[in-house]
């Protein structure tokens, strides 16, 4: 039995589309989005895990990567409004 806890792709890209739900202007690194977007319980999941789910949300069209200072930098993707909006 492992000591540390497996992360799942999808818990990890569950919890960015949520918090961009909220925030759907929010953009950050692979690491700024470990460190501010998931929720604590996936806080600690290792940033391999985490670019990966952020690559699987691009491949899906959810988010967008652009490079900006040689920083690859994650953004929802233009028109994935959940239409959450008037």
């Amino acid at each position: 039995m492992p000591d540390a806890p497996a992360f799942r792709a999808n818990d990890i890209a569950a919890a960015v589309e949520a918090y961009l739900s909220e925030r759907p202007n929010a953009a950050d690194s692979v690491d700024g989005v470990a460190r501010w977007w998931l929720p604590p319980p996936l806080r600690g999941a290792p940033r391999e895990q985490v670019e990966a789910a952020l690559e699987m949300l691009c491949a899906r069209g959810r988010l967008r990567r652009r490079v900006r200072g040689g920083t690859v930098i994650y953004g929802r993707a233009h028109g994935t409004d959940d239409g959450g909006g008037a």
